[in-house]
């Protein structure tokens, strides 16, 4: 493989162009085009190609697991345009979600213990179905 057939967008490139060594931290197709083209008039001749690893440093901790969702979602079918929010509670070491359903009240879902489902929620913590990713 030609070197200039190995560069891509992040790469740090050390290269020589008229005699003089450089070095250039490629951010675009531009950039890279330039370089290819240098390559092949033969007016850059590539020295290096240092290439960043990259880890994830990042990622939405989402609040509920697909088990989760997915039995809400079920649960929440027949009436879920009106879901305004759902709250984990706590009482006596269980605990248990409130549905409030708009113009209708409450709807508890049976006890659990507590710290064994929905981790993700946060106690007495008004959730949307669009927080919990169920719209």
């Amino acid at each position: 493989m030609k070197e200039k057939d190995n560069i891509q967008i992040g790469d740090k490139v050390t290269y020589t162009i008229f005699g003089k060594e450089e070095t250039n931290l490629l951010t675009s197709i531009a950039e890279i085009n330039l370089m290819k083209s240098g390559i092949k008039e033969n007016k850059i001749k590539i020295i290096r190609i240092e290439r960043q690893k990259y880890e994830k440093v990042y990622k939405k901790q989402e609040i509920l697991d697909e088990v989760e969702k997915k039995y809400l979602s079920n649960f929440l079918k027949p009436f879920k345009n009106r879901v305004e929010t759902i709250v984990k509670e706590e009482i006596d070491e269980e605990q248990y979600l409130d549905i409030y359903i708009k113009d209708e009240g409450y709807i508890n879902l049976p006890n659990f213990k507590a710290n064994t489902m929905y981790k993700g929620m946060k106690l007495g913590k008004e959730y949307t179905l669009k927080e919990l990713g169920l719209e």
